[in-house]
């Protein structure tokens, strides 16, 4: 259900709302909310949340898949994008770095190039690849091919810097 006061999503016969005190003790059953996927499932409201944009008055309701462990985490320390995180998760896997949309870490900078640089996870280590670019790749200040990644290394793509942390 939809709290009417402060439009917070909340689950099913809650009697008071958690955000702002509306009381719905009073109100029998109002208006219960089901949110449903794609495919027609529905929810797990334990993965979900509600942001509201006042600006707006909007209710956006943000539903994250079911998470796999992950391996650790970039986050842009330094540049456009700053504070985004890119979780990486626990499964040998290639993931792509550039401003190219089906990259799996997108930066939005014009000196990245569209497939700039790739991280591998194999045998419980992450490695970063340069791809050929002209910028080149930089890991902790130093022009790199293809280099390990340790626990909070920076990595320098195009202006953005990004730092790593294993899980």
């Amino acid at each position: 259900m939809i709290c009417p006061n402060c439009g917070v999503l909340l689950p099913d016969n809650t009697k008071v709302c958690g955000k702002c005190g509306h009381k719905f003790a009073d109100i029998q059953d109002f208006g219960k909310t089901i949110v449903e996927t794609e495919s027609g499932g529905e929810v797990d409201l334990e993965k979900t949340v509600v942001e509201t944009n006042e600006d707006l008055k909007q209710t956006e309701v943000i539903i994250y898949p079911d998470e796999k462990p992950i391996f650790g985490w970039l986050v842009i320390i330094e540049g456009p994008q700053q504070w985004k995180e890119f979780r990486i998760p626990d499964e040998e896997a290639q993931y792509f770095i550039g401003k190219d949309p089906s990259c799996t870490i997108q930066l939005k900078d014009p000196s990245v190039e569209k497939f700039h640089a790739s991280i591998r996870i194999k045998s419980n280590k992450i490695y970063i690849t340069d791809l050929d670019t002209n910028e080149g790749t930089f890991l902790n200040e130093k022009r790199i091919l293809r280099e390990e990644i340790k626990d909070g290394d920076i990595i320098k793509i195009g202006s953005i810097k990004i730092k790593f942390k294993k899980f």
